[in-house]
């Protein structure tokens, strides 16, 4: 398979969701995520990814709010889910391996250092799960480097700039390997 195929399609199918009109927030969101999901899911078959929560407590059952993550963007993970609805899942830490946030576009001031900046959501997300963190960004204003060495992430993964050309003229090749190989190392990482 190749990656850098797949992540020109990951990038067309986002830019085409907002021409067709799927600009919500929140929607614009999750068509992302399920793309980017279902382009994992093809290169690391072994393992599932699905949107949900990661719970802390020792037991299955234990729903107490202290031992239940943020909503994770995507949750990568071994074993079935200790609760499943829809493409949601609660998950137990032993068995997942990363979490991986999804951005639709940033920028330099979305990294400020206060409750409302991505860092704090990253750096919160590590502190409830205890789990690698990354941060996936379709596409970027201000210096591609610049955003990469201020976010507090694991690894952070910009598919695509904010230029206006064309598509296959600003896509970063490697990025969607790069974050392959990540998840991977995390496996490792686990044993």
């Amino acid at each position: 398979m190749n990656l850098d195929i797949q992540q020109l399609a990951l990038v067309k199918d986002s830019r085409r969701a907002w021409w067709r009109g799927f600009r919500h927030t929140g929607m614009a969101g999750d068509i992302r995520s399920k793309r980017l999901i279902a382009a994992l899911e093809a290169a690391i078959p072994e393992l599932s990814f699905h949107s949900g929560i990661v719970n802390t407590g020792t037991k299955r059952h234990d729903w107490d709010k202290e031992d239940l993550s943020s909503q994770c963007d995507i949750i990568v993970h071994s074993g079935q889910p200790w609760e499943q609805m829809e493409e949601y899942v609660i998950v137990p830490p032993s068995d997942a391996t990363c979490i991986i946030e999804v951005k639709s576009w940033v920028s330099k001031k979305d990294f400020k250092d206060d409750e409302s900046g991505i860092n704090a959501q990253l750096t919160k997300l590590k502190k409830e799960t205890g789990l690698p963190v990354f941060l996936v960004a379709f596409r970027h204003s201000t210096q591609r480097e610049d955003l990469i060495s201020a976010s507090v992430a694991d690894g952070t993964f910009i598919l695509a700039s904010g230029s206006n050309a064309t598509t296959e003229n600003i896509v970063y090749p490697g990025a969607l390997q790069a974050l392959v190989a990540a998840i991977d190392e995390a496996v490792e990482d686990q044993l």
